[in-house]
């Protein structure tokens, strides 16, 4: 008797028919000028903890002054230059790299760096109620009221973050607002897109949102749940998400 083998069910989130592999056919091509940008702009964290650093030690006064504005420093000068790099939001869409878009966003990726490498000083900030939530809102994510971060939550793209009122975040659930691809003819490119979370959502722990994911009101994932780009839910069920509006989505009557 031949042995039989029984196919993969498809995922809930399709990511088991998904294409896993493409061959790049044309690699990023960036000028000489270009290339110096990237360097200039890896530098941030490097210039962003030597200025706490330069704070601290140089600045002619108190100890308790000195630290303030050092943490100010690590704190918010991050976040605003995002807006003023950024404006409110990132765009949404497939860009080619390299084009004044990507590094619009590789700006804001850089800000960000310090936070996403060292993850304990955001869940610093998830010890005061209601601080860490306004945080984010100076980056430029639309966060409601009463949203419960818990341990271990990862946010990667904080300007392409919109969550409603009354929303859970499970345990190290990570939301990311981009990622790179190839399109039809082989380019690579980048695709952003907002993570929506409509009021009263629970997202499971270890989950994993995509850009452009939304998940519509009065909803919960399972934990681990993969959200596939661009996909949308609603009433437990995946639906056609032709042109989001997450926005409109937020201000939905409860």
């Amino acid at each position: 008797m031949s042995p039989t083998t029984t196919p993969a069910a498809p995922s809930a989130d399709g990511l088991r028919r998904a294409f896993r592999v493409r061959a790049i056919l044309r690699a990023p091509d960036f000028s000489g000028p270009q290339k110096a940008a990237l360097l200039a702009l890896n530098a941030w964290p490097l210039v962003h903890l030597s200025g706490a650093a330069a704070i601290v030690l140089l600045l002619p006064s108190s100890p308790l002054v000195r630290s303030s504005t050092a943490l100010a420093w690590l704190l918010l000068a991050p976040p605003l230059l995002c807006r003023i790099v950024g404006g409110n939001t990132l765009p949404t869409g497939e860009f080619p790299v390299p084009s004044a878009i990507f590094f619009r966003w590789w700006f804001t990726w850089q800000l960000q760096s310090l936070f996403n490498r060292l993850p304990w000083i955001e869940e610093s900030l998830r010890f005061v109620p209601g601080f860490y939530s306004a945080w984010l809102r100076l980056w430029g994510a639309r966060v409601g009221r009463l949203t419960l971060w818990s341990p271990g939550v990862k946010i990667f793209d904080r300007p392409l973050l919109r969550v409603g009122d009354d929303v859970v975040v499970g345990i190290d659930a990570r939301l990311v607002g981009h990622f790179s691809s190839v399109d039809h003819a082989g380019q690579t490119t980048l695709t952003l897109g907002p993570v929506t979370l409509g009021d009263r959502t629970t997202v499971g722990g270890s989950a994993l949102l995509s850009a452009g994911f939304v998940l519509e009101p009065d909803q919960a994932t399972e934990a681990l749940f993969l959200g596939a780009p661009f996909t949308r839910w609603r009433s437990g069920q995946r639906v056609p998400s032709a042109s989001p509006d997450s926005a409109a989505l937020l201000s939905q009557p409860k």
